[in-house]
């Protein structure tokens, strides 16, 4: 016989949110104890370590635990129990013959995005790879109140983390694998850079295969999406990566969507979880952006226009490019300020919005619409972060380049709507640039910290499943209006 401390049945339970998989550092208090000493699967909580099914917990001391993400096949989410003396007042009462001890239940899951640095344990080099520069050391900030990742990567200027894998040799490979419906691979574009084929197979059999020339003669420009999948069935998937003849290629980070099931997504921890970014749409601009000129002043279309000086539209055909790339780029000098207009039509008030702005050559400026008036945003990071925009009472919104260098536009996401309605209403070019005229003289507010990328929930969106997110897919219907669309937009090769 020994003596040990008696839990109550009292349970506390907290479930975090990761969007960045890097370790993680969740403090003891979040779940109202004073210290945790012991962790385990079930409630024979007896050891100081647990090797789950995405992740490993470890109590780091006697106020916190870790988590570090072991698997890009994050398909569901990690629970176990803590065990340690607990805050509760109600517990505290009876501490002479209880000790105040409790059993705590956590659970930790993806994000319906995550990020995964060059250096993630489950990709696979070949031998011909190598490592430029030096870690950064961000870390993850489970359940920011703006964005897990803004505050270690709001800087990287460069590669993500400071990092990212490299080779100049031909055929060599790099492979991993995902659970999801779509992935991102990022990487860094030059004068040097060429070409990469991917290709994305499932239980060995070919899916797709793409052949992306990443050269950009340009510039020199980091976390670059050279390499998209989307619009896969969920399910885990497996890419390959074979380096080109004479080429470099970077590998910076890889970003996959969806690693949830539908059906996960709606089990009460998740949902709980997620709250109103369930059922999120996510959908690039670029695949929208309308050919001003050929579309006509008066046609309706759904998508956005390009403008170059202020309340002239362009061509889409004189935009110019900036290699082989999944994202808007606009450029800023004094004679050209370009901006993009598009409409969301009928505003919700319960809906969202979000931007994903970045600057690949350099910091920069955004003036965005807020309503009634505009507001200028720092962009600072080359790494894709999302700023909140507010469409005018019309369901307006511009994104202007008033910096001194490159702007990219990436995606346009909607939260707290779940309507089945476009993302994008429909647009008269001529209201577009009536829009654009008017956009200089409205009032300028202060964005107190210049990082307001996302609501008080870790992100959640739906890019890539066509049932639930019908913007994502290729508007055929709108074939009159989009005849004219940018013709290099699905070009994969640029010399």
């Amino acid at each position: 016989a020994a003596v040990f401390p008696i839990p109550q049945t009292i349970f506390k339970s907290k479930t975090f949110v990761l969007d960045y998989a890097k370790p993680v550092t969740l403090d003891t208090s979040n779940w109202g104890m004073i210290s945790t000493t012991k962790i385990g699967g079930d409630m024979a909580a007896n050891q100081a370590t647990v090797s789950a099914q995405y992740g490993n917990a470890v109590v780091t001391d006697g106020s916190s635990l870790t988590y570090t993400p072991n698997t890009m096949a994050w398909g569901g989410y990690d629970s176990f129990y803590v065990f340690g003396k607990t805050t509760d007042s109600s517990v505290t009462a009876v501490e002479a013959n209880r000790n105040g001890n409790l059993w705590s239940k956590i659970s930790v899951l993806p994000a319906n995005n995550v990020y995964f640095e060059d250096t993630f344990d489950t990709i696979s080099y070949d031998e011909h790879w190598n490592t430029d520069d030096t870690s950064a050391g961000n870390t993850e900030t489970a359940n920011n109140a703006v964005h897990g990742w803004i505050d270690s990567m709001a800087n990287d200027d460069k590669y993500s983390d400071g990092t990212a894998a490299y080779s100049n040799t031909e055929n060599s490979t790099a492979t991993f694998t995902f659970t999801g419906t779509g992935v991102d691979v990022y990487s860094r574009t030059n004068d040097g850079t060429g070409y990469v084929k991917a290709q994305l197979s499932q239980n060995g059999k070919l899916i797709k295969s793409q052949v992306v020339n990443s050269q950009s003669v340009s510039g020199d420009y980091y976390q670059i999406p050279t390499i998209s999948f989307s619009g896969l069935k969920y399910g885990t998937y497996t890419v390959k990566l074979t380096v080109g003849t004479n080429a470099n290629y970077y590998l910076d980070g890889i970003r996959v969507y969806n690693p949830l099931s539908e059906a996960q997504e709606n089990d009460s921890v998740v949902s709980v979880a997620y709250g109103d970014e369930i059922g999120a749409t996510f959908m690039e601009v670029r695949d929208v952006l309308l050919d001003a000129k050929s579309f006509g002043t008066t046609t309706e279309g759904a998508g956005a226009v390009f403008l170059d000086k202020q309340g002239i539209s362009y061509s889409v055909a004189e935009y110019e490019d900036y290699g082989p790339k999944n994202e808007v780029y606009l450029k800023s000098d004094a004679d050209h300020k370009q901006a993009i207009v598009f409409n969301v039509g009928v505003v919700d008030p319960d809906a969202n919005y979000y931007i994903g702005l970045k600057a690949p050559g350099g910091a920069t400026k955004a003036t965005v619409t807020d309503g009634s008036n505009t507001k200028t945003v720092d962009i600072n990071a080359a790494s894709d972060l999302y700023y909140k925009v507010v469409p005018s009472s019309n369901g307006m919104i511009e994104i202007k380049n008033t910096g001194g260098n490159l702007l990219s536009i990436t995606k346009l996401r909607r939260t707290g709507d779940a309507s089945d309605a476009e993302v994008f209403g429909l647009l008269r070019v001529s209201d577009a640039v009536a829009y654009a005229n008017s956009f200089d003289s409205l009032s300028n507010i202060s964005d107190e910290d210049n990082t307001v990328t996302k609501p008080e929930k870790p992100e959640i969106s739906k890019p890539d499943r066509p049932e639930h997110n019908k913007p994502q897919q290729k508007p055929g219907y709108h074939k009159d209006w989009f005849k004219n669309l940018f013709h290099g937009f699905g070009d994969w090769f640029r010399g």
